[in-house]
């Protein structure tokens, strides 16, 4: 117990600094600039997307994807039967035509992803969510990185040009669920940047923005 010069009681040690301890708190800055206070956890430079928008994204896009196959191989059907009554009568589509379009719908996925994430990180979906994808550094990917981020979304386009009808279709199927499926659990067990399989393969993040 002290008393200061003005005669008002003080406890021991109050005009001392406190001690310094290892692990406690310390004042820190965010990427605000603003203290974070006492142990604060504030994040420094961007945020990681959340695995919502990241799911949701990928779900947009393989949606517009389809549309297009869809729209891509209803005319090749056609333009292969010779019109689309004789389509609608079940007629069999030659096995190098049904390639033909696997290996143009393999190509517009591939460019889809590779282009517009190598062109600003971004595709129509993550556009929408306002989310993108970048190198660990935060700078812009380009092509051979987007390429290597992007290539497992559709594994499962490449075994379906193989010919064989139902049976390999539905192996295409499960090969590319199967691989879809490993990239979401990745993802979601990886805290706290929610990077996947091909975010680490690619030396990626997704981030918001």
């Amino acid at each position: 117990m002290s008393t200061s010069d003005s005669g008002n009681w003080q406890p021991d040690g109050w005009d001392q600094p406190p001690p310094e301890r290892e692990g406690g708190w310390q004042p820190q800055e965010g990427s605000s600039g603003q203290p974070g206070g006492w142990g604060s956890d504030a994040p420094r430079g961007p945020m990681p997307a959340s695995v919502g928008k990241r799911i949701g994204a990928y779900i947009i896009d393989s949606i517009l994807l389809l549309i297009v196959n869809a729209v891509l191989g209803a005319v090749i059907g056609v333009s292969a039967v010779g019109g689309f009554g004789d389509l609608q009568a079940g007629a069999e589509i030659d096995p190098i035509v049904q390639v033909t379009g696997a290996l143009i719908g393999l190509f517009l996925s591939a460019a889809y992803f590779t282009l517009l994430e190598a062109r600003n990180g971004q595709t129509l979906a993550k556009m929408m969510l306002s989310i993108r994808s970048v190198r660990m550094d935060g700078t812009a990917m380009d092509i051979p990185t987007a390429f290597r981020r992007t290539f497992w979304f559709y594994i499962g386009n490449v075994l379906g040009l193989i010919p064989g009808g139902a049976l390999v279709g539905a192996l295409s199927g499960l090969v590319g669920f199967g691989i879809i499926l490993a990239l979401l659990i990745t993802t979601v067990t990886d805290k706290p940047n929610n990077r996947g399989l091909h975010d680490k393969f690619g030396d990626t993040m997704v981030i918001e923005g």
